[in-house]
């Protein structure tokens, strides 16, 4: 289901020691599929999952697109082109596979299409988004069969919820305090026939707030969902279920090509059609604050075996692309590009290493605090406790003994946060394959307006080309939607990230090796070193198993991008639970799709690397 945001903390594995040097793509279409295909294959071979991805670009892109027939992955239109790719197992018991129309469960993504929603109603005239909320859903509630209590009776007379716009519930400025997601989590897990109505959100959620509405903000999908609420007493349906979430897309004259764009109601995935299985692993809770694995498990001695495969076709899905392996995991296949019979290497405790995450702290249940020398020492001695699930070494300036800082050592990983002095890991495991629960029968309701898209790449970015060429706002409401705010409160998106109306301030900033071809506007450079210099905007969507973690507009460039994929786990039992789940994954494989890309468009484009992003 839900998690709020997708930390960026990176290390290197599977496309992170990847340099780009593009020197020109020939202007097909067709090649470029050709390209970002072979990526996605790669990465989908390599992590036994499904990815799926896009781009779009623009009209003005200096090639002819009359002169190509349009494809299933290669859609050609008026006004853009639509590439698309898919590779990997959709069912892994009925051996399945995905395709570029299959539909991702991609939660926070809806929050944009939410938003757009309410601008077009107040372009309408049928919402003032700076007049309280209560004036429309008080009324709304008071026309349900049976009457709902009003605002202010759900906030037990706190006044304070009379104060709430639409405009600061879209921004993320209301002061509503969220859902908590790990309780929700466990709550669809025990519940498999039910669905958790967006009412409830309103009336477990607690009703103290973080500041006075427009004073701060801070990231909220509980907000969303009582904007959705407004939305819908605002169009007059007669009740929540009633909205017709699909209306930003009836004036568009391509709306029939939204056709892999579903907003899901009560009752299961499995009742939607394209919809994929979703793969959520075993005592796992991956934090909606930071991108961290949080799991309990007995820690690995060093003779432990490698579990194998449950059945055959598990076998056959662990082959991989000997070039990348041979250049990213050392020692753990051979060179036919077929799993080894010795088991990985566990536990590696150096930065840059799965499951090793720097300027990261967290809080969960403690095993043991003791002093270390240092970050690595801190990772070994998790390694060689029991129950050990993460570890936490925190430097400080001055330890008895010698000592640099502080070892804290967990058994339960709740939440993650940034801290400049802090390093943060997680213990590497066994994969099990019996570990992972398919979410495909669960709630697909997902928070309503808050998150239940199930969308297809190729229908997400083909959204931002309209948003981003003025065919779904007006030039005002686009002003609206693009002005951006900072976060005062919060950990991921952490205080400071700028948000719109549903919508991240999303720049493309990524690493120039060579600092002779790094010319302005396109690129920058300072202390640091030089960048690329593309802005831009966008929102991700994480579910528990599902997610489109990377999706966004550049304007400059006409360019829309989105990478989806089925699992955070990846699904390779010849390799531990790190390797299978790198914090930088999802960061490498949107780079190099959009290296290839932008030197499709513009083949002067300064050469970006993809290691480390």
């Amino acid at each position: 289901m839900k998690k709020k945001f997708v930390s960026t903390v990176f290390s290197v594995s599977f496309y992170a020691v990847l340099c780009v040097h593009v020197q020109s793509i020939e202007r097909d279409p067709r090649h470029l599929q050709s390209e970002i295909q072979q990526i996605i294959n790669d990465a989908a071979k390599y992590y036994n999952i499904s990815f799926s991805a896009s781009i779009a670009i623009g009209a003005s892109a200096t090639f002819d697109s009359s002169a190509y027939a349009s494809s299933q992955d290669v859609e050609i239109f008026t006004d853009m082109i639509v590439v698309s790719a898919a590779s990997g197992y959709n069912d892994h018991k009925l051996g399945t596979k995905v395709d570029t129309n299959s539909l991702y469960p991609a939660g926070s993504i809806t929050k944009l299409y939410t938003a757009i929603d309410l601008l077009i109603a107040a372009e309408e005239g049928l919402i003032d988004l700076d007049e309280p909320v209560y004036k429309y859903i008080d009324p709304w509630h008071a026309k349900q069969n049976p009457p709902v209590p009003t605002l202010l009776q759900i906030w037990e007379n706190n006044s304070v919820i009379q104060q709430v716009t639409s405009r600061q519930l879209l921004q993320m400025r209301s002061g509503l305090q969220d859902y908590k997601d790990r309780s929700l989590y466990e709550w669809t897990i025990t519940h498999p026939n039910e669905d958790y109505l967006p009412i409830q959100y309103l009336e477990t959620v607690n009703k103290s707030f973080l500041f006075p509405p427009q004073t701060g903000g801070c990231y909220t999908g509980t907000g969303y969902v009582m904007a959705g609420m407004a939305l819908a007493a605002a169009r007059g349906n007669r009740t929540w279920d009633a909205l017709q979430q699909r209306y930003i897309f009836s004036k568009l004259p391509e709306s029939e090509n939204f056709r892999n764009t579903v907003f899901m109601g009560v009752g299961k995935c499995s009742q939607y059609e394209n919809v994929v299985h979703q793969y959520a692993y075993k005592s796992m809770y991956t934090s909606p604050n930071v991108h961290i694995n949080a799991f309990h498990k007995d820690s690995l001695g060093p003779n432990t075996k490698l579990k194998q495969s449950q059945n055959s076709e598990s076998e056959q899905l662990r082959s991989h692309d000997t070039a990348m392996l041979n250049a990213n995991v050392l020692g753990q296949h051979t060179s036919d590009g077929t799993p080894s019979t010795k088991p990985p290497v566990f536990n590696v405790c150096k930065p840059g290493t799965g499951g090793y995450y720097q300027h990261a702290a967290g809080t969960g249940v403690v095993l043991k605090t003791i002093h270390a020398s240092n970050a690595e020492d801190c990772c070994t001695t998790a390694g060689d406790t029991a129950s050990a699930a993460a570890w936490q070494y925190m430097q400080m300036e001055s330890m008895p003994g010698g000592a640099d800082g502080e070892c804290t050592i967990f058994s339960q990983l709740h939440r993650g946060y940034s801290h400049k002095n802090a390093t943060l890991g997680t213990v590497d495991t066994i994969l099990d394959l019996e570990g992972f629960t398919d979410l495909y029968d669960y709630s697909a309701l997902n928070g309503w307006t808050m998150g239940n898209i199930a969308v297809a790449p190729k229908d997400v970015v083909r959204f931002y080309q309209y948003i981003g060429t003025g065919k779904m706002l007006s030039p005002s409401s686009m002003q609206q939607l693009l002005h951006f705010l900072p976060l005062t409160v919060g950990y991921e998106p952490a205080a400071g990230t700028p948000y719109g109306l549903g919508v991240l301030d999303a720049p493309l900033r990524y690493p120039v090796p060579n600092t002779s071809s790094c010319h302005p506007p396109t690129c920058v450079c300072d202390a640091r070193g030089c960048f690329t210099n593309y802005s831009g905007y966008g929102h991700p969507g994480l579910d528990w198993g599902s997610a489109i973690p990377k999706a966004g507009y550049v304007p400059s460039l006409k360019l829309s991008y989105a990478l989806a994929f089925n699992s955070f786990m990846g699904h390779n039992t010849s390799m531990g639970t790190n390797e299978n789940h790198p914090p930088d994954l999802f960061d490498s494989l949107t780079c190099a799709v959009l290296a290839r890309t932008i030197a499709f468009i513009d083949p002067h484009a300064p050469q970006f690397s993809c290691a480390g992003s």
